[in-house]
C-alpha cells in the first residue's frame, strides 16, 4: 500500500456520494464522477451460471476488525458475477479481535475464510491468501486465470470486475490491471495508476481523475486495494514483499512487470470506493520510512534517489521534533535505520494518541499558562480542519479565559525571527503536519488534525538542538542507504502440489565432438528417460562426421547442421526451433556436447519447477565424471538458494524466461555466456535456483587445462559481463580481479599471460552490447564475494561419479 494509505479508517458504510455533481481539477486531467456512479449497488439474482469454459477469478480478502466493511463489500462482490466468469471469495481473517467466519455472506457467493494465527499486515494477508487460493488450485488441478486482490474497506461497482477483466482477457501481455479509485465521501476519483518518481522515488498518481484519461493508463503500479492480477504473473514474480504495510503493492506490481515483461494498467472505467489515503499518519511513518526503498530498488533508480528518498524522511522527522512531537520523529529515524527488514517492528510503535476536541481546553493547561497575565493566542488561519472543527477549537481556546486571564489572539512572528529572539505566543494552534511555518511559533504547542489534538510544551532552545541532533542521526543514515540498497525482500510461493512438470526440450550443441555427443544422447534417451523427439542437436559446422553419427545412433533426435561455427549463438537457434514447434516445451534443458545431466538431479530440477513456478531457471552443479572434482569451489558446500549468480554446462530454463532475456548473448561466441545468462535472468526479477547435490557430468578438457584461447576469449567476456551487469567502483572490481585471477591461471606460461593480456585490452577496447536487462550489479557482486572467499584444491563433501 501506498504510504498515505496507512492511516486511512473508513466509516461503517461506505459508498454514499453527495446529491451535488462534483467536478474537482488537479494536474492535468479533470475529475467528473456522477452522482449515482457511488451507489451501493444491491445484490442481483445469479442467473448466469458459469460454463466449462468460464474464467476462474477468486477475490482475496483480506480483513482486520472491518466486519461490517467485510459484508458490505460481499454484497458488492455478489452483484459482479458475469457471464463467462466464475467469481469465488477467500477471506482473510487477519486474527480480528472476534473471528469473521461469522459474517453474512450471500447466498450465491462462494465465500471461504482463512482465519490467521496473528496480525500480518495488508502485504501479510493478501500472500496468505494468495498462496491459499495457489495452493487449492494446484491440488485440484484448475488454477485459477486471475486473483482480484481487494480491500475489505473497499466497494466495487457490479461492472467493475468486468471492466478489469475484459482487457487482460483481451491482451495477454497486461500482468495486472487497477481500478480508478474515488473518495466514497465525495465520489472525486483521486488516483487513476500510480508512478514512481524518478528523482526523488516519491509515489505519485498518473491521473487525478477520470475525465481526459485514456481507457487504459499505463503505470507503475495499481492500488491492491482493487486489482485484478494474472495468475501466471504471481507464479512468476512471487508474492508481495513481506513488509507488513505500505508500498507493498508499489514493488510488487513493478516486480510483476519485470519478471513478465508485461504490462501494468490501470482501467478508466472500472470504479472502486475506498478511504482516501491523507489521514494524518502516526505510527505509520516508521512503514513509511522504511519500506520507501523497495520500490526504488526494483526499478534500478541508484544511490541518489534513495539519499533524496531518506532526507525526505529526514525532514520530515525533524519537522516533526520542532513541533515537539519527538515520539513522530523517532519513528522516521527507526524506519530509516531499519530499511529492508521485513515484517512488522521489531519494537513496539509508541507514540501520543490524538484526543478529542472536546477536551482541548483541559489540555492546554498542560502548556503551563500563566495564571494572571494576558494569553497570547496564534492561530494559524489555514488548519486544514472542516469548519465545525474549527469552531470548536475557537469555543475551547475561549474556556481558556479564566482565573484572572485574558485570551488575546496574536499573529505568529515571522520564522526568521521566531528562530532569532522566539516565539511570540503562549500558546500556537497549528497543524500537525509540522511545515515550517509552524515551527516554534508557541511556548506551547496544539497541533491539529481532523481526527484530534495533542498539547506539547515547545521550549525554543532545547526544541532547536533536538531537532539538530534528529538531523545528524537522519544523515548518518542518508549515507548508510546511498552506500548500500537495501536488501531484496521479495517472498517465495510456498511449493505447490499437484502441478505436473513443464513439458521439456533439449538443446545440445556439438563442435568436432562426435564421440561426446552420442554419449550424451544416450545418457538422455537411456537413464534419463527422455523421448528423441524433444531433443535437438546443433552441429557447429563440425567436420569430423558429427551429424552422420547422430543420425546413425539416434535417428529420432532432430539434427540442426549450421554453414559455419556460430559459437553460443548455436544454442539459441536450437531453443528457436524447438519454441517454433506445434507443442513448444514449458522449459529447456541447453547442454554442451560434453556433458549429461545425473537422471536423478534432471527429475529433482523438474520437480521443484512443477511445485515453484516462480523458478525461472535452476544451474546444474557441474562436475567431472571421473574425479567427481567441482568446476565451482564455491559451489560445493553451498546452501539451495533461488539467486545464484552463475551457470554452467548444464541449465535448466523455462521457455519465457529465455525469450524474456533473450538466451546467450551471441557476441560472447565462448566462455562467460552461462555466468551472463544467470546475471541477466537476475536482472529481470527472476530466480535461479542451485542445488549443489544436483549434478551435471562434465568430460572437459577446459576443466582441467585452460589454453591460451580460453585466457584471452574468457578474460575479454568477463569484463564485458562485469561491463553490462556492474556499474562504477563494483565494475572495476570486477575487471581487475577477473583479470588478476587469470594471470594467476596462467601459471608459468609466456603465452597465457600474453593472452590474459590481449583479452584485457579487447574487453576493454570494444564496447559490449546493451545488456537487455537493466541490471544493479548485486549478481555479479555475489559470484565476487563467492570466488574470493573459496580454496584452492578438492573441496570437502567432492564426490565421484559410479562407474557406469
Amino acid at each position: 500500500m501506498t504510504p498515505s494509505r496507512l492511516g486511512a479508517s473508513a466509516p461503517a458504510t461506505i459508498g454514499h456520494v453527495t446529491p451535488a455533481t462534483r467536478q474537482l481539477t488537479r494536474g492535468a486531467v479533470e475529475v467528473h464522477v456522477p452522482p449515482h456512479a457511488l451507489v451501493a449497488p444491491r445484490p442481483a439474482p445469479d442467473t448466469t451460471r458459469p460454463g466449462p469454459a468460464a474464467t476462474r477469478i477468486v477475490a482475496v480478502v483480506p480483513c482486520y476488525n472491518r466486519p461490517d466493511d467485510l459484508a458490505l463489500l460481499l454484497r458488492d462482490l455478489a452483484a459482479s458475477r458475469h457471464t463467462g466468469i466464475d467469481l469465488s471469495v477467500l477471506v482473510v481473517d487477519n486474527a480480528s479481535d472476534r473471528a469473521l467466519a461469522d459474517t453474512p455472506t450471500p447466498p450465491s457467493l462462494a465465500v471461504r475464510t482463512l482465519r490467521l494465527d496473528s496480525n500480518t499486515g495488508g502485504s501479510g494477508g493478501f500472500n496468505a491468501g494468495i498462496a491459499r487460493a495457489l495452493a487449492d488450485g494446484a491440488a485440484s488441478n484448475s488454477l485459477p486465470d486471475f486473483l482480484w486482490l481487494v480491500d475489505s474497506d473497499a466497494r466495487v461497482q457490479p461492472d467493475t470486475l468486468r471492466h478489469l477483466a475484459t482487457p487482460m482477457l483481451a491482451d495477454p501481455a497486461i500482468a495486472a490491471a487497477g481500478a480508478a479509485i474515488a473518495d466514497p465521501r465525495t465520489g472525486e476519483v483521486f488516483e487513476l495508476g500510480g508512478r514512481v518518481n524518478r528523482r526523488n522515488g516519491k509515489f505519485e498518481p498518473v491521473c487525478r481523475g477520470r475525465a481526459g484519461a485514456p481507457a487504459l493508463v499505463e503505470c507503475d503500479y495499481v492500488a491492491a486495494c482493487c486489482a485484478l492480477v494474472r495468475t501466471s504473473a504471481v507464479l512468476q514474480a512471487g508474492l508481495m514483499p513481506d513488509v507488513f504495510l505500505n508500498a507493498d503493492d508499489v514493488e510488487w506490481f513493478i516486480r510483476l512487470a519485470r519478471a513478465t515483461g508485461g504490462r501494468i494498467v490501470a482501467v478508466r472505467d472500472a470504479l472502486a470506493a475506498h478511504p482516501t489515503f491523507d489521514r494524518f499518519p502516526t505510527w505509520a511513518r516508521y512503514y513509511i520510512a522504511r519500506n520507501a526503498f523497495g520500490p526504488i530498488q526494483s526499478l534500478r533508480l541508484g544511490p541518489l534517489a534513495r539519499a533524496r528518498r531518506a532526507l525526505r524522511e529526514v525532514a520530515r522527522s525533524a519537522g516533526q521534533r520542532l513541533m515537539g512531537r519527538s515520539d513522530l520523529a523517532e519513528l522516521h529515524l527507526r524506519g530509516l535505520a531499519d530499511a529492508g527488514l521485513t515484517g512488522p517492528a521489531r519494537e513496539p510503535l509508541e507514540f501520543e494518541a490524538f484526543h478529542p476536541f472536546r477536551l482541548l481546553a483541559a489540555h492546554a493547561e498542560s502548556l503551563r499558562i500563566p495564571r494572571r497575565a494576558q494569553v497570547r493566542v496564534a492561530v494559524e488561519p489555514h488548519l486544514g480542519v472542516p469548519s465545525a472543527v474549527r469552531d470548536e477549537i475557537l469555543a475551547q481556546v475561549a474556556l481558556l479565559a479564566r482565573d484572572g486571564r485574558t485570551v488575546s489572539p496574536v499573529r505568529a512572528r515571522p520564522l526568521w525571527l521566531r528562530l532569532l529572539i522566539g516565539p511570540g505566543a503562549h500558546v500556537a494552534i497549528t497543524p500537525a503536519r509540522g511545515r515550517p511555518r509552524s515551527w516554534l511559533t508557541g511556548r506551547g504547542v496544539i497541533a491539529v488534525t481532523p481526527q484530534g489534538f495533542v498539547a506539547v510544551r515547545v521550549p525554543p532552545v532545547r526544541t532547536s538542538l533536538a531537532a539538530a541532533r534528529v538531523v545528524l542521526r537522519g544523515l548518518a543514515h542518508t549515507t548508510r542507504l546511498t552506500r548500500r540498497e537495501p536488501d531484496p525482500v521479495a517472498a517465495p510461493i510456498p511449493p505447490l502440489t499437484g502441478l505436473p512438470r513443464p513439458s521439456l526440450g533439449v538443446v545440445v550443441v556439438s563442435y568436432k565432438r562426435a564421440a561426446a555427443v552420442v554419449r550424451t544422447l544416450e545418457t538422455l534417451t537411456g537413464p534419463c528417460g527422455l523421448d528423441p523427439a524433444c531433443l535437438i542437436v546443433v552441429d557447429n559446422a563440425s567436420a569430423d562426421g558429427t551429424a552422420d553419427a547422430v543420425r546413425a545412433g539416434h535417428p529420432g533426435v532432430e539434427i540442426i547442421e549450421l554453414a559455419h561455427n556460430t559459437g553460443v549463438e548455436a544454442f539459441n537457434t536450437g531453443a528457436a526451433a524447438l519454441l517454433a514447434r506445434e507443442k513448444a516445451p514449458a522449459a529447456i534443458l541447453v547442454l554442451d556436447d560434453d556433458a549429461a545431466p545425473d537422471p536423478a538431479a534432471l527429475a529433482a530440477a523438474l520437480d521443484l519447477m512443477a511445485a515453484r513456478p516462480d523458478v525461472a531457471a535452476v544451474a546444474l552443479h557441474p562436475k567431472h565424471p571421473k574425479t567427481g572434482q567441482s568446476e565451482w569451489r564455491f559451489g560445493v558446500n553451498a546452501q539451495p538458494q533461488d539467486r545464484w549468480p552463475v551457470m554452467g554446462c548444464g541449465n535448466l530454463v523455462r521457455s519465457a524466461a529465455w525469450q524474456r532475456v533473450g538466451g546467450y548473448e551471441p557476441s560472447l561466441f565462448l566462455y562467460r555466456n552461462d555466468t551472463d545468462l544467470a546475471l541477466k535472468l537476475l536482472g529481470a526479477g527472476l530466480l535461479v535456483h542451485f542445488n549443489p547435490q544436483w549434478v551435471v557430468w562434465h568430460d572437459s578438457q577446459a576443466t582441467r587445462r585452460k589454453s591460451p584461447r580460453w585466457h584471452q576469449l574468457a578474460t575479454r567476456n568477463w569484463i564485458w559481463v562485469a561491463r553490462r551487469h556492474a556499474r562504477g567502483g563494483p565494475r572495476l572490481a570486477a575487471i581487475t580481479l577477473g583479470w588478476l585471477w587469470a594471470h594467476a591461471l596462467a601459471g608459468l606460461s609466456p603465452s597465457r599471460h600474453w593472452a590474459t593480456l590481449k583479452g584485457l585490452i579487447h574487453g576493454l577496447a570494444t564496447p559490449p552490447r546493451p545488456a537487455e536487462i537493466a541490471d544493479n550489479g548485486r549478481g555479479l557482486a555475489a559470484l565476487l564475494r563467492m570466488q574470493l572467499r573459496s580454496r584452492s584444491g578438492a573441496q570437502p563433501g567432492e564426490t565421484t561419479r559410479p562407474a557406469q
